[in-house]
């Protein structure tokens, strides 16, 4: 959960709109050079954003300043302004699209859970669903939501729908196991796992998952192999300091 999709709006927002042309290139523009800087270097980000909302950025400026926010670990103020921004986007002819406004509802949401109100993350996660019903990814975000409210049942729930909705979604068949397992379905959580390797072998927390599998069925070696690969692919990953953890549990480390 610490990634909040950016992908999709590099156009999400910009396409449609009804600006003249020239004024629609230039704002495209400058938020593409925006959203560019979110990972390297949020701070300028946010910057960029600001000068550009006041010299008449509107949404796209307020979007990218969101994000920067909550990049630069200012969870809970990244996320409000998302959620004003929501507002902002129902009342806007370019804008008030149920897709665009479900993905910021989404982003948001992240947002939240990153700044750790699960049970916030989890609303607005339901928002996403009611303006895009039986989208997958939105799914998986509410399970995770239900997961840290420990609300296991509820999380089951949402991942047995993103599957219905996108059997090639390797997050849902990751945590479904993950839930199943939790649940002592081992078996069920093996048949998971193995969908989600088949779907991405090299899925950081369906190779965690697996390891841990492994482990509960007395396959060490498995288990080990599969933490150090995490420890390989995403060094510097939450994932990677947990299978460090759990490679030290096993005898014979």
């Amino acid at each position: 959960m610490s990634k909040i999709r950016i992908g999709a709006a590099m156009v999400f927002l910009l396409v449609g709109m009804n600006s003249p042309a020239t004024a629609a290139i230039d704002d495209q523009e400058q938020y593409a050079e925006c959203i560019a800087k979110l990972d390297t270097d949020p701070r300028g980000a946010f910057d960029s954003a600001a000068f550009w909302r006041f010299s008449g950025g509107g949404i796209p400026a307020a979007h990218c300043a969101g994000l920067a926010l909550i990049r630069m670990g200012q969870y809970k103020y990244g996320a409000e302004r998302l959620e004003t921004m929501i507002r902002k986007m129902r009342n806007s002819d370019d804008f008030n699209d149920p897709s665009k406004i479900a993905e910021v509802l989404s982003q948001a949401g992240h947002g939240w859970m990153l700044g750790g109100d699960a049970a916030r993350a989890q609303q607005l996660f339901t928002k996403a669903l009611e303006f895009r019903p039986g989208t997958a990814t939105y799914f998986v975000d509410r399970s995770l939501a239900a997961t840290d409210l420990r609300d296991f049942r509820a999380a089951a729930a949402d991942l047995d729908a993103a599957v219905k909705f996108d059997p090639e979604n390797v997050e849902a068949f990751a945590y479904r196991a993950r839930n199943r397992r939790h649940f002592n379905d081992v078996q069920g959580a093996l048949t998971d796992v193995e969908r989600a390797i088949s779907l991405d072998p090299n899925h950081v927390p369906t190779l965690l998952e697996r390891g841990s599998l492994r482990r509960l069925t007395n396959n060490n070696d498995g288990a080990r192999a599969d933490w150090q690969r995490v420890m390989e692919i995403a060094p510097e990953s939450a994932e990677a300091i947990a299978a460090t953890a759990l490679i030290k549990t096993l005898k014979g480390n």
